[in-house]
């Protein structure tokens, strides 16, 4: 096997025509990328659809069930839910143990769990196509991957109901769904605990490739050099968004206070305070977790920060979005000519097109429906919520609940009920935040492979 320091990947020879000189019947590897995406689509509309069961009135508590009455609204709702579980994003209408029972709670910690497993074999299975390691060691790279995961998920789980375990299994079995939600990126309520929910998100973004590893130990000679040059490349990127938020959130020290005061950072919190702040941020940010709450402060820049974060997403076989780690290190590497940076330097850009593209969608619909004691949404927060919806985080969530308030509801007024203009956007931009960088992936897998500049390779 040759590894390549410009794509950090993988290569298996192909495989030889059996004797008559027949092709093999084509695999799920071997498909047309149209093929694949509509199989993508599918599969995660199906997930989707199952989360109709919220509709149930025993997944409710009374307040919801009050609001039931009025059916548009409970539909769009639930179907908002639905989509943002599936889809690991986090993005909820209203707080979960405030709108659903325990049961509801529960399916949409499955309906999370269902959608993790999904992408992490789709996500494989792509980047066993272009030569990724550490999936293209094996001829079954979504089951791995969905192993791995499954193992990562159990360990957070574990972790989350640690502290549980004495009280016994009445206790045990609702830290241990959060645990869940934060292993599949699925932000909402994550565990109360700050340290707790950072060291999961942690977890969640390294342990599936360290399982993956153990699974793959016959070929840890061929893998483990592109695998550790992806998570060398991804973490240097994470602290340096740790060091700029840092610097974002330092007070301004000059002019007098009553001129020059700045409520948005704090005053009484030194260097070491904010670093530690913003190392919860990033990782939190990385998995999909919010761990900063939409009313935090942050600056401007701050949220640019962990929009960035969003989008980097987490390493092979973790159930994060984004461009992932392993996209990340081709698009770094030197001389890249490969599929798997084209296919990076490919989604990299779509991921910001799309970013960017639904920013700007939701300051349409704010100054289209915006009610008039609320204030307008800033940049920062469309941006954060938009990279939340694309890349499946719950960071945000201030441009989300002004543009999808039931305040936009007929008769308080409005002619018309308003708030489906900015569920339905938003559900659009987290179904395609899933699904468009694979098909990317899968379209740059078919491009033929580009000539290497001498001396890029290394056998």
């Amino acid at each position: 096997m040759t590894l390549r320091d410009s794509d950090a990947s993988c290569h298996r020879p192909p495989a030889h025509p059996p004797p008559g000189g027949h092709s093999a019947p084509k695999t799920g590897a071997d498909q047309r990328p149209l093929a694949l995406a509509v199989a993508d689509a599918r599969s995660l509309l199906l997930i989707c659809a199952v989360g109709a069961i919220l509709l149930l009135p025993h997944l409710m508590t009374r307040e919801t069930a009050r609001r039931a009455a009025y059916w548009s609204l409970h539909l769009w709702q639930t179907s908002f839910d639905a989509i943002s579980a599936a889809c690991g994003a986090g993005l909820l209408t209203y707080h979960p143990q405030r709108a659903y029972t325990d049961i509801g709670i529960a399916t949409l910690t499955l309906l999370a769990v269902a959608g993790a497993i999904w992408f992490v074999g789709a996500c494989a299975r792509a980047e066993a196509r272009l030569g990724i390691a550490p999936f293209c060691a094996t001829r079954r790279p979504a089951a791995t991957a969905r192993v791995a995961w499954l193992i990562t998920a159990g360990c957070c789980a574990a972790i989350a109901s640690m502290d549980a375990f004495p009280q016994g299994f009445a206790s045990i079995w609702r830290p241990a769904l959060s645990g869940l939600r934060t292993a599949a990126g699925f932000g909402a309520a994550p565990p109360e605990s700050l340290p707790i929910t950072t060291a999961i998100c942690a977890m969640s973004l390294l342990l599936p490739s360290i399982v993956t590893f153990w699974l793959l130990r016959r070929s840890i000679r061929d893998i483990w050099r592109p695998v550790s040059r992806q998570i060398a490349c991804s973490l240097g990127l994470l602290l340096f968004l740790v060091f700029a938020s840092a610097l974002f959130e330092q007070p301004r020290r000059f002019g007098a206070a009553a001129r020059g005061a700045d409520s948005a950072a704090p005053a009484s919190e030194g260097v070491m305070g904010r670093g530690i702040r913003a190392i919860h941020a990033m990782v939190g940010a990385a998995n999909g977790v919010g761990s900063v709450p939409p009313d935090a402060g942050l600056r401007d820049g701050s949220r640019v920060v962990l929009a960035a974060a969003i989008l980097i997403g987490g390493g092979a076989g973790s159930a994060a979005g984004g461009l992932r780690w392993t996209l990340l290190a081709a698009l770094c590497a030197r001389g890249g000519g490969g599929r798997a940076a084209d296919a990076a330097r490919r989604t990299a850009r779509a991921l910001l097109l799309l970013t960017g593209g639904i920013a700007m969608g939701i300051l349409l619909i704010d100054a289209l429906v915006g009610v008039r004691f609320g204030r307008a949404v800033p940049l920062g927060d469309a941006l954060l919520d938009a990279a939340s919806a694309v890349g499946g985080g719950a960071v945000g969530g201030a441009a989300m609940e002004a543009i999808t308030s039931r305040n936009l509801s007929t008769g308080i007024g409005h002619a018309s009920d308003l708030y489906p203009y900015g569920m339905l956007w938003l559900m659009i931009a987290m179904v395609l935040g899933r699904l468009v960088p694979l098909w990317v992936m899968q379209r740059a897998a078919e491009r033929p492979e580009r000539a290497q500049p001498d001396g890029a390779a290394r056998h």
